[in-house]
């Protein structure tokens, strides 16, 4: 759900969609992240929704291309293991500084994926 991700998602100002129907896959959205005094604007496309089951995207920007998995398996009727795997290609200049930015990228997806936990298990 696009108006609950921004809720939970530190950073996301907007998401505007391009084209396709929200959330399905194939569709597309003008994504507008804020890190510090970074700001990002990227495309993201669906690729999977088996919902409950997985939700995979990607990002694309200037300088990467990141593909998320977001995969949920149900142990019991309250609770569901949840894990989420990316992978970043660094693009241009970033190629080279791509290796030093790893330790931040890493603490930012884990930053969001408690984030996430933190809204579902409130709501």
């Amino acid at each position: 759900n696009h108006e609950n991700t921004i809720k939970w998602m530190n950073g996301l100002r907007s998401v505007e969609l391009i084209s396709g129907e929200r959330g399905q896959p194939g569709a597309r959205s003008r994504v507008q992240m804020v890190n510090g005094f970074i700001s990002l604007n990227m495309t993201e496309t669906v690729h999977v929704r088996d919902l409950p089951t997985e939700y995979s995207f990607r990002y694309d920007a200037d300088s990467f291309t990141s593909h998320s998995r977001n995969c949920f398996k149900p142990v019991d009727d309250s609770k569901t293991i949840f894990t989420m795997s990316q992978t970043i290609k660094f693009k241009g200049a970033l190629k080279m500084t791509g290796i030093l930015a790893k330790g931040t990228i890493h603490s930012q997806m884990l930053e969001n994926a408690r984030s996430f936990k933190k809204f579902a298990e409130e709501n």
